[in-house]
């Protein structure tokens, strides 16, 4: 009888930690997906950024060239009206 019972046990154990190896197994296959979607958006994101980053730089370029060139279009405006004068 005891050694029935411990052959049970022992079948029981090892089923037992067979369960918990495919429940590893399919949790390491998850996350592996999980981070290689979180990389693909890192990615994104930082092409995103990187996009964002020059597409400003661009915009406060060009800002100051209109201001520049606004205050340019003053003074002769200013040169205008006083030759006309």
């Amino acid at each position: 009888m005891t050694d029935k019972n411990k052959s049970q046990r022992k079948e029981i154990e090892d089923k037992a930690w067979d369960d918990i190896d495919e429940i590893k197994d399919t949790n390491k296959e998850e996350l592996v997906n999980i981070i290689a979607q979180g990389m693909d958006s890192k990615t994104r994101l930082t092409t995103i950024q990187g996009e964002f980053k020059k597409q400003k730089s661009e915009k406060e370029r060009l800002s100051t060239d209109i201001k520049d060139r606004q205050t340019k279009l003053n003074e002769l405006v200013s040169t205008y009206n006083e030759l006309k004068a």
